[in-house]
């Protein structure tokens, strides 16, 4: 009897592991799927908005920015992938 608890109750931990391996696998593809857009973005990113004389232009860069600095915060908040993107002149210290 004991015997057959106990082995019942290994059976469901290691069903309960393999779960767990799954949804920390899970959460790991949408963390890469995040940094992937997160640096796209960065790379798509115009870097001289502030210089535009064209209104739209600007406000789009500076809508551009404040998304950027959002997800960096959230994605990178030791600005590495920011720094590897971003001109010298644009880069962040933490």
């Amino acid at each position: 009897m004991f015997l057959n608890e106990f082995t019942s109750a290994s059976a469901s931990l290691a069903r309960i592991s393999e779960n767990a391996r799954d949804v920390l696998a899970d959460i790991e593809a949408v963390e890469q799927e995040r940094i992937g857009e997160y640096r796209a973005k960065l790379e798509r990113h115009d870097w001289l908005h502030e210089f535009s004389d064209d209104g739209n232009a600007y406000r789009a860069g500076r809508k551009s920015l404040a998304e950027l600095r959002e997800m960096q915060s959230e994605i990178d908040p030791d600005c590495a992938i920011w720094n590897s993107v971003a001109p010298a002149s644009q880069r962040r210290s933490v």
